[in-house]
């Protein structure tokens, strides 16, 4: 048979197969600060001195291992990457609870093999078994571990819905409860044959988790690309309807101009015949003409006026009741592109759940003040429309709510939605930018 060093190289070997796995998993939630090439040999020296002081000298000291953890794990995730200090802190906190829930899980299912290895009394076969099972389950805490933060990290480059993060984890889970039942089945009379059988099982179940977990992502990407694309069509719908407004906001200028030149025109040829009474009321004709089209008079600018008047204009003839209180001076810190933007979202956003009831109606309220813009827009809507299915993981609540939060997070503001008793509210607030 194999001598006892055979094997305290193979319990060191595993014990940086564990510190190697904690490195992976920062490596997957952090940007690195130094290049690859010169991080990797420096986490391969100190995993492999961390592996060897695990092994030896601190095999029977639970203070010195967790020293060494925050040492040679915690020190360089801090310093090596990239990222928040709070959930850097919190990877390794989190890192260290997979260590302790594994040893945990093992006292349970093995406690004479547990306290064997605390007294590095592992100078047997079946002890391979025992550390690869081990490492299996801490691998499947670290897995869980990183699609926590994934979960909570919506900013992030891949993103996965709870319910696709909790069916991918049962299918590793359900793997080591049946390895775990295999290893107490055949760990007192272990063969080398059984031992190699079980070794290729392993590998290959270790294999299969590492292509679903690509193909996890992989779909998880396809989900943000799709999500970003219909973003970016909103968008460019958007900016479109700003430019067509400008378009018929200088055609409206121009047809004034013309106007105006023809009323001071007609004005005058009735003031110069002397009919000064039919110059009167060809003015106050005039004045409640130019009243009727200036619904928005305390809007001041003249895009979004333009624009609002369009819009409104449409949503009536659809048969949706809106009433507006829009105040906005000619300029502002926001661009005329994002009040666009935020006004024609919220009115879509309101149509669409407006629609649906038997009285749709629209209020929409707007007021800049103390550099701060408040837009709320309040619709009835039909009861639970605020747990609708999502279409795409990636998004909370369909694509213009996503684009009015991502405006809020570009002015340092916020977007809420409030539904009680069949009524939606609408919040958007967006402090103004000294750049626009």
């Amino acid at each position: 048979m194999y001598s006892a060093s055979i094997y305290d190289y193979i319990f060191q070997l595993f014990n940086m197969i564990q510190w190697i796995m904690w490195y992976g998993a920062a490596k997957l939630l952090f940007p690195t600060k130094i290049r690859l090439r010169f991080l990797w040999p420096a986490e391969c020296v100190l995993c492999a001195i961390a592996g060897y002081l695990d092994a030896y000298p601190f095999a029977d000291n639970a203070f010195l291992r967790s020293m060494s953890f925050f040492v040679f794990f915690g020190i360089p995730v801090l310093v090596f990457y990239q990222g928040k200090l709070s959930r850097k802190a919190a990877l390794i906190i989190l890192i260290l609870g997979t260590m302790v829930l594994t040893e945990t899980a093992l006292s349970l299912i093995d406690p004479a093999r547990i306290l064997r290895v605390s007294r590095r009394d592992y100078s047997s076969p079946e002890f391979i078994l025992f550390y690869a099972v081990y490492l299996f389950c801490q691998a499947i805490l670290i897995l869980a571990v990183v699609f926590l933060f994934q979960r909570f990290e919506k900013g992030s480059g891949r993103y996965i819905s709870g319910k696709d993060m909790f069916l991918f984890l049962l299918f590793p889970t359900n793997q080591y409860i049946l390895l775990t039942g295999w290893y107490l089945n055949y760990v007192e009379d272990l063969s080398p044959s059984q031992l190699i059988t079980l070794f290729v099982v392993l590998l290959f179940c270790i294999a299969s988790d590492i292509i679903l977990f690509r193909m996890v992502l992989r779909i998880s990407d396809n989900a943000r690309l799709k999500a970003e694309k219909e973003l970016m069509a909103r968008q460019i719908t958007a900016k479109n309807e700003y430019y067509q407004v400008l378009a018929d906001n200088y055609r409206d200028m121009s047809r004034m101009r013309h106007d105006i030149a023809n009323h001071v025109y007609t004005v005058r040829v009735l003031l110069e015949d002397g009919k000064r009474a039919e110059a009167l009321r060809y003015a106050e004709e005039i004045q409640r003409e130019d009243t009727v089209k200036t619904v928005f008079s305390d809007c001041r600018n003249s895009v979004l006026r333009s624009f609002l008047q369009h819009r409104i204009s449409s949503l009536t003839a659809a048969g949706i009741s809106v009433s507006a209180d829009v105040a906005l001076p000619a300029q502002s810190g926001i661009s005329d592109v994002d009040l666009i933007i935020a006004f024609g979202n919220l009115l879509d956003n309101a149509s669409e759940a407006s629609s649906k009831t038997q009285s749709p109606s629209i209020q929409l309220r707007a007021i800049l003040s103390n550099h701060c813009l408040n837009v709320e827009c309040i619709n009835p809507c039909l009861p639970n429309s605020g747990k609708k299915e999502r279409r795409i993981a990636y998004l909370d609540r369909g694509i213009g709510s996503a684009i009015l939060k991502e405006l809020a997070r570009k002015y340092d503001g916020s977007f809420q939605i409030n539904i009680e008793k069949n009524v939606c509210s609408s919040t958007l607030f967006l402090k103004e930018s000294s750049s626009c």
